[in-house]
Order: C-alpha cells, then sequence, then structure tokens
C-alpha cells in the first residue's frame, strides 16, 4: 500500500507579463449574401411583427391605470447575428441611431430586450424598417440605408402577456437592467413600485414580498387582478417564474429491521453541511451529529427545522455525515466526516422555492454558524435547451462569490410519474423510452416523453457551485433495473442544457461560440438505479411504524451528498484552502468510469436524422468532410460528457498524494491582460533507463465569477485560461512576454526557413510563422491547445472550470531540459455594464485555484518516490492539516517529515 502524504502548495517562483493581445488574424464574420427576393418572407414578417407590436402597446397604453411617473416600453428583437459591436457596429447603431438600450441578453445575445431610451430616434428605426419592408424585391439590400435591418429576424412589444407567462400567485418578477440612458426613469419606478407593493401588503392583498432591488422580486399570495395591475403599470418587470419544486417519490418499500443498528459520533473537528432541504429529523443513529438548532425560512421556528414530515432530508444529512462509510455494512459505528445544520427552506415537494429566505437562510448559516458547504438536493423545473441562467442559479453564483462557500446542488430526476408511464406496457416497447436512447433525440417525442425533460433542472447551472449527478451504483449489489451497467449514468438523472446543433432565431450556432467547457453536471456520485426498489440504495428510514428503519430509495438526491461529504473531508484535513480549491481537487479526482461505447447506437441514430435531412443519405454515405461537419453537432463523447461531467471523483485522490502520484495546489490571482508562468522543474532520475512513458499530468483550474445577471453570453465576463509550455528563456519575466507577445523579438531565429522566405502570400506567412511559434513554445512536437480559446472574447461566453492533462515522454524531457511552465492568462470581456464595470475597477485581480495531478507512470523506479525528487527540487509546502480528523473506518495517514 502506497503511503498517504500531504498535497502541497506549488510555491515556485513566477514570471509576470502585462500583455493580451486578444485580436487574432482572421477576417472577421459577415452575413451571407443573397438574392434579394429571398428577403420577400422577411419583409413580410418585420411589417407583421410591427402591426402586433403598435397594437400591443396602444393596448398598453389604455391598460394603465396608476399614477407611475416614468412610462418606457420595451422591445424584444429577435437578431440572426450576435448583438454586439463586432459586426456592423449594431449594438452601438441601435443605442446611438435607433434610441434602443440593452436590458437583458438571451439565446447567446442573438435575442435582446432593449428599452426604448429616445422616441424621436426609434420613430428613424421604424422609417427604415419601412423602407426595407416596401423595397422592390429585384434590389439588394447591401449597401442601402436600411441594410441594418436585414440582421432582425422578428421582434415584438414587451406586454403584460409576455412579462408573465402562466405564472401566477406565488412568483419571482425579473427586473431589467440598468442602463444609463433610462436609469432616471427606472429609479421613478421602483420608488413608487416598493411601497405600492407595501401597500398591498398592509391590506393583506398580497401575504409578502422580499427584493434585492436589482434583479428580482419575489411575491407570494397574489391575485390575478393585483398582479395584472402591477404588470401593466410598472415599465420595470421583464420575466416571470414560478420556481415550483418536483414532487418526491414516495417510499418505495420498507426493510424490516429492529433497530437502525448503527451509532453515528460527532466529529469535534468536522465542519458543518447545511443541509438544504425539508428537514432533518435527529432520529437515533443522528441525535449527536444534527445542530441543536436548526434555520426554518416556512415558519421561522428553529426547531420546526428537525419535525419533518418526509425522510427525504433526513436521508440526505444522513449521507452527507458519513459518505460512502455508510454503504459499508460491516461496520456498525462511525465518526461523522461532517456534522449537520438542518435548513428548512420547502414544506412539502409540490410547493414553492422561496428564493430570497433560502438566500438569507445560507447567509444566516454563514454569518451565525460559520458553515462553508451547503447541500441542494431539491430543484426546480428543468431547463429549456440553450436557455440562460435563472435568478435562482445567479442568486447561488452570488453567495459563493461573495461569501466563499460551495453548494453542491442535484441535477435533478426525470419525473418519476413519466418514468412508471414510459415503460408501462403501452409505452415500454418504444426505442425512444429506453436507455440511453430516451436522453437525446431532439426530433422526437410520444405523449409522456421529449428529451428536454431530462435537461438539468433549476438551480443546477449555477457556474460558481458544483452540480452532482447519478450513476446508477447502489453501493450495495450489482442490481440495475433501467440502466445498463452501474458505472453509467442513470436512467433518471440529468444532462447539459446547452445544445450547439440547434438554431438560434433561424441561424446556426458558430463554431467560434461554443464553449464546451460550459457543461453540467460536473461531477456524478452513485445514486442507485430505478423502477426496482432491489435496484435502489439502502438508506435510513425514520423509524416511525417499526419496520421502517431503512428503506430503499434513488436518485441525484442521493449522490449529491456523497459530493458534499467529499468537501466535508477535504476541509477536514485541509481547513484554511479556499473552496473553489475545493472544487478543484474534487473534479481533478474524477474519471469516467467506462467509456461512451453505450452511446454508440444513439449516435448512429442521430448522424443519421441528421445526414439525411441535410444531404439525403445515411452518415456512413458521406464525404470525410461531411462527417466532421455533422460530428462537431454532435458525438457521443459530447453527449457523455453533458451526463457525467468530468466523471466520479476518487476519495483518496481528492485527499492524499503518494510517492508515486503527487498533486500540488496553486492559489493565486491574477490581473487582466496579464499572462503568468510558473516553472516545475522534472526529477533528473526520469531519465534514466529505458522505455518512453514517464509522466502523466492532469489539470484542474476553477475560480469564481461576479455574474453578470441578464446577460446570456456574458454571465462570466472574465477569461482565465492555462496551458504547459516549455520553458523558452531563464529569465522568467521574458518567458512570460515571449508567450504573451506573438510579435517578441525571440521568435525570429524561428522564422528563418525556406518555406517563410519563399512565400509571398502575406496570409500563408503569417500561418507558417503561427506554426514556428507554437513548435519552439511546445513541450511536445508543438503547444498543445489551451485549456479554453479566448477568441473571439466579445462573442464566446467564458467558462471557470477548466481541465487539461498532457503525458510528457522521456525525450521530451530532455528536449525541455527538464523544467516545463505552467501558463495562465486573464483577459474581462469589454463593454461591461455598469454594475460589471464597477466591480471589475475595483479588482486588481481575480483569485483562481489550480490543482495538479503529477502521476509516474514509468513503473521502473521503485528506489525513488516522486513525491521526493519533486519537493528537493521545487519550491513545494506540504499543505497544513489536521491530524486525526478521520472516521473510525478510515486508514491512519502516515505522513512524511
Amino acid at each position: 500500500m502506497r503511503k498517504k502524504l500531504p498535497h502541497l502548495f506549488l510555491r515556485n517562483p513566477q514570471g509576470f507579463s502585462r500583455k493580451f493581445d486578444t485580436s487574432r488574424n482572421v477576417n472577421s464574420e459577415s452575413v451571407e449574401e443573397k438574392s434579394p427576393e429571398i428577403y420577400r418572407a422577411q419583409k413580410d414578417r418585420l411589417d407583421n411583427s410591427y402591426q402586433i407590436f403598435d397594437a400591443k402597446r396602444r393596448e398598453r397604453i389604455n391598460r394603465r391605470t396608476l399614477d407611475v411617473p416614468a412610462k418606457i416600453d420595451y422591445i424584444e428583437i429577435r437578431f440572426y447575428i450576435i448583438f454586439s459591436d463586432t459586426q456592423f457596429n449594431i449594438k452601438s447603431r441601435f443605442e446611438n441611431q435607433f434610441g434602443l438600450s440593452p436590458v437583458r441578453y438571451s439565446n447567446f445575445n442573438k435575442t435582446v430586450l432593449l428599452a426604448v431610451s429616445d422616441t424621436r430616434k426609434f420613430k428613424d428605426f421604424v422609417n427604415l424598417l419601412y423602407m426595407f419592408v416596401r423595397s422592390s424585391d429585384d434590389i439588394p439590400p447591401k449597401g442601402q440605408k436600411y441594410a441594418i435591418i436585414t440582421t432582425i429576424h422578428d421582434f415584438e412589444f414587451l406586454s403584460r402577456e409576455k412579462v408573465l407567462g402562466y405564472s401566477r400567485n406565488h412568483l419571482v418578477l425579473d427586473l431589467v437592467n440598468v442602463q444609463q440612458k433610462i436609469s432616471s426613469g427606472l429609479d421613478q419606478i421602483k420608488a413608487r413600485l416598493f411601497p405600492y407593493l407595501q401597500r398591498l401588503t398592509e391590506e393583506r392583498r398580497i401575504i409578502s414580498f422580499q427584493s434585492d432591488e436589482d434583479t428580482c422580486i419575489e411575491i407570494h399570495g397574489i391575485g390575478d387582478e393585483e398582479l395584472f395591475t402591477i404588470a401593466d403599470n410598472f415599465d420595470i418587470l421583464c420575466a416571470a417564474h414560478s420556481l415550483r419544486t418536483p414532487r418526491i417519490r414516495p417510499d418505495a418499500f420498507n426493510i424490516e429491521n429492529l433497530t437502525w443498528a448503527i451509532t453515528i459520533h460527532r466529529n469535534p473537528s468536522g465542519h458543518l453541511i447545511g443541509v438544504l432541504d425539508n428537514g432533518v429529523r435527529p432520529i437515533t443513529p443522528l441525535s449527536d451529529i444534527v445542530a441543536p438548532h436548526g434555520i426554518d425560512i416556512i415558519t421561522g421556528i428553529p426547531s420546526n427545522a428537525m419535525q419533518p414530515s418526509h425522510p427525504h432530508g433526513t436521508i440526505v444529512a444522513s449521507l452527507a455525515a458519513i459518505g460512502l462509510q455508510f454503504f459499508k455494512t460491516e461496520l456498525n459505528e462511525f465518526v461523522a466526516d461532517a456534522n449537520i445544520l438542518p435548513i428548512r427552506i420547502l414544506e412539502s415537494f409540490d410547493g414553492m422555492f422561496q428564493v430570497f429566505g433560502l438566500i438569507n437562510a445560507i447567509k444566516t448559516a454563514v454569518r451565525e454558524h460559520g458553515v462553508r458547504i451547503f447541500n441542494l438536493s431539491v430543484c426546480a423545473q428543468s431547463k429549456m435547451y440553450n436557455e440562460p441562467p435563472s435568478v435562482l442559479a445567479y442568486q447561488l453564483d452570488r453567495l459563493a462569490y461573495d461569501l466563499d462557500i460551495l453548494i453542491f446542488i442535484a441535477t435533478g430526476n426525470l419525473d418519476e410519474a413519466d418514468i412508471q408511464i414510459m415503460h408501462s406496457p403501452e409505452w415500454s416497447n418504444n426505442e425512444f423510452h429506453r436507455y440511453p436512447f430516451h436522453f437525446y433525440d431532439p426530433e422526437a417525442s410520444t405523449d409522456c416523453h421529449v428529451c428536454e425533460a431530462t435537461n438539468i433542472c433549476v438551480p443546477a447551472e449555477s457556474l460558481n457551485n458544483v452540480t452532482v449527478g447519478a450513476t446508477a451504483d447502489n453501493l450495495r449489489d450489482n442490481t440495475t433495473d433501467l440502466t445498463l451497467s452501474r458505472e453509467l449514468p442513470a436512467y433518471y438523472t440529468r444532462k447539459n442544457h446547452y445544445d450547439y446543433s440547434r438554431s438560434v432565431n433561424g441561424t446556426s450556432i458558430r463554431q467560434g461560440q461554443i464553449n464546451r467547457n460550459i457543461s453540467k453536471p460536473d461531477i456524478v456520485m452513485p445514486g442507485g438505479d430505478r423502477m426496482a426498489p432491489s435496484a435502489g440504495m439502502q438508506v435510513f428510514g425514520f423509524g416511525d411504524q417499526g419496520n421502517d428503519f431503512y428503506t430503499f430509495d434513488s436518485g441525484t438526491s442521493l449522490a449529491t451528498p456523497l459530493a458534499s461529504n467529499l468537501a466535508a473531508k477535504i476541509l477536514n484535513r485541509y481547513p484554511d484552502l479556499n473552496m473553489q480549491t475545493v472544487k478543484a481537487l474534487i473534479i481533478n479526482s474524477a474519471e469516467r468510469q467506462l467509456d461512451a461505447s453505450f452511446l454508440d447506437k444513439v449516435e448512429k441514430k442521430i448522424k443519421d436524422k441528421v445526414s439525411r435531412a441535410k444531404f439525403g443519405v445515411d452518415f456512413s454515405s458521406l464525404s470525410k468532410g461531411q462527417k466532421a461537419q455533422i460530428s462537431k453537432g454532435f458525438n457521443k463523447q459530447n453527449l457523455y460528457r453533458n451526463l457525467v461531467g468530468y466523471g466520479q471523483p476518487d476519495d483518496d485522490n481528492v485527499l492524499y498524494s503518494t510517492d508515486k502520484s503527487v498533486t500540488l495546489v496553486l492559489e493565486d490571482s491574477i490581473a487582466n491582460r496579464t499572462h503568468r508562468v510558473i516553472p516545475i522543474t522534472i526529477p533528473p532520475y526520469l531519465l534514466e533507463r529505458e522505455q518512453s512513458k514517464r509522466l502523466y499530468i492532469k489539470a484542474t483550474l476553477c475560480f469564481k465569477t461576479y455574474p453578470n445577471w441578464g446577460n446570456h453570453l456574458d454571465y462570466n465576463s472574465l477569461h482565465i485560461s492555462f496551458n504547459f509550455a516549455r520553458q523558452v528563456d531563464g529569465a522568467l519575466n521574458h518567458a512570460a512576454n515571449v508567450i504573451a507577445d506573438r510579435t517578441d523579438s525571440f521568435f525570429d531565429q524561428f522564422y528563418q526557413t525556406e518555406a517563410i522566405l519563399t512565400e509571398t502570400d502575406h496570409d500563408k506567412v503569417q500561418a507558417l510563422k503561427a506554426a514556428e511559434r507554437k513548435k519552439a513554445m511546445g513541450i511536445k512536437g508543438e503547444l498543445k491547445g489551451w485549456s479554453e480559446d479566448y477568441f473571439p472574447l466579445v462573442n464566446k461566453p467564458c467558462s471557470n472550470t477548466q481541465q487539461l492533462d498532457i503525458h510528457i515522454q522521456k525525450d521530451e524531457i530532455a528536449k525541455v531540459s527538464g523544467r516545463i511552465v505552467l501558463v495562465l492568462r486573464c483577459a474581462l470581456k469589454d463593454n461591461l455594464s455598469p454594475a460589471l464595470d464597477a466591480w471589475a475597477q475595483a479588482q486588481a485581480s481575480h483569485p483562481f485555484s489550480i490543482v495538479l495531478s503529477i502521476n509516474d507512470e514509468t513503473k521502473l523506479f521503485d528506489d525513488f518516490s516522486l513525491y521526493d525528487e519533486l519537493v528537493a527540487i521545487n519550491n513545494l509546502a506540504p499543505i497544513a492539516y489536521l491530524e486525526g480528523e478521520a472516521g473510525a473506518a478510515e486508514v491512519e495517514v502516515e505522513t512524511q517529515v
């Protein structure tokens, strides 16, 4: 058995460069030129849009009944292109020329809600619109004054019906973002709206309301008349949501036991996990580890958080407390890894989320109890494909950013009633209902299933927190029912809701706008299988009936606390780490247990469908180029990633290094528009003996981002990425400058090739030079791709979780003279909203965490310890840890002095 050693901080000297040129030598995108007669359908559609727009606007005027001093009209325009200044200066032109100020973005910023900030200029927009509509069908729009109008697919007025949809009674109303040209009017509207809501509360016409006065208002118990009055008169609302929680299925069946026969002891140094659920009953096994006073947002009485009517929260708490130990049936006595703070956020599982109650409960738990880890195994409705982040996800992201906490969020389960119907005799033979076909087929639907129903639920899209899906493993035997194998994503688990193959406003999503690093879930943990109860996990019952001490259950609700438990173990051992480091440690240890071959038939089915629709033949009959085109839109590897994220974490790798596998941690910050390099010296013993395999390095970057509410593409406005390179110069600052600046004179020596010197085409010369630069910086034949491409920064969504790996062979260690560099770069997006700009100005640098696992792949050097050798030649420091924090079942840690 390998010695279990503490992880190490990477503290080698660093090089810095205040350079980051985010431009690139590529041609800007342009709208495809079409025959002029093709525009007739668009002209008719825009004409119809305006007729309806005008009617809805007049209807709104007639509906106003309150004297609100400011009135603002809004128009939602669906564009063919991204609404930014990279193409046709469209953003500036609409604001300056047409008096339209953007207040909310969706559909990757191709759909924009704009405020009419200047009514006179808006008339110019309408005039230009009708110049296009009435133009001759034999005149191309290109070069005409109205050419800008051709970027619009259609538009509509923001009416009461569009704002409210079907949301009633208990709902969250989203507020428009503040823009300078309408800020005064919005202030006047707020000054009337909140006193009006307060008066409705005092008159008992609504039960209650809460608001942060920036993003949303949450209202409980409002009738249609009052709701319609608010929506008709206060021009600050843009959308409404009812955050209904899904039903929890009844207990599958109880297992007869005379008692629980388990004792769980309190861990005096164990961290608290805040369990956000329906409450936690301190049944006998949990009585020592549940905090004496919980938090109850339903009644405000702390003791009620310990009196749930359903065991859901109690089951979650038990798994969060002792994790995978729970399933070691040979043991009956444990020391908890975590103690539990019950936080009751739901009265029943068919109720509504109280957004601000939840937010305030988390703040209270942090302030009064020091909680850093939270578990949220309940969720709201599923997300539509490519839907922007919800207000609940935004609020949780803000909490993670402001408080340095980590919330483990379940993806949610496919609805239990739907599963029962899908596998009833009437429907069970339908291939679309069988595993794994049910996960994805956008063109298929039945009366009881569409694949959008397998998308993650709100708020699982949260970027700063950890989203957890489930495998079918029940941690008891190999029994599964609906799922093919226990290592695979469970039938009920949900997938990432981003699908870049779908069109937006009638146009495809361009490659430069795709970022597959933005993917949820982050990880998976065991959750058991359905439908047979025996395929589920054995968990606690209440014990009220004398035969319900245990029951079988399954779901992402059970997988999520197993991940929360891992975080508690990390903090028990390394209490001073920040929470993004905890996230990076968990993700970096994760592996997918099987390959994606279980999706072969799904991939063939989808590719054949797309191929027949596009080219008239099956996928196998296409040319190589045509196959590549379709595979970019859909392939089994991407679907697998969308189901399991980075895979299932490994308990030991999360917590310990060994003599042959070393985990390095870098907690630092980086300024905007800069690069930095951190050298890592490779032990010379790896140049000895035969065989080429030497090192495998895997690294995960995590950082918390300040979320940009109401802006889909720029929700995360911060780009940080990393790479591995050779150290091109002994002076670290110069090495950073060389990597940061493609025009650095260092590269001139590599341009003296015949191909470059004889080529006359400028673009080809630039391409040849770029190739030479990659060779000069690469550890291998050339520099590998970065963890994330930044280009085009203004039009590309940015992720805050990235991973990169590299195998380094013996000859490559010699090539780089035994030293590589970890390179980081940072850039903020331009044209930020006023709120984001204020944040950016206040941030001198942006914190990040990188976790690197360095593994000796040789199996040749039992007489050498990679751990000891790395420590000897690098500035590495053992992370301060607590001894004796392990549970009773855990092997004692052997430490190195």
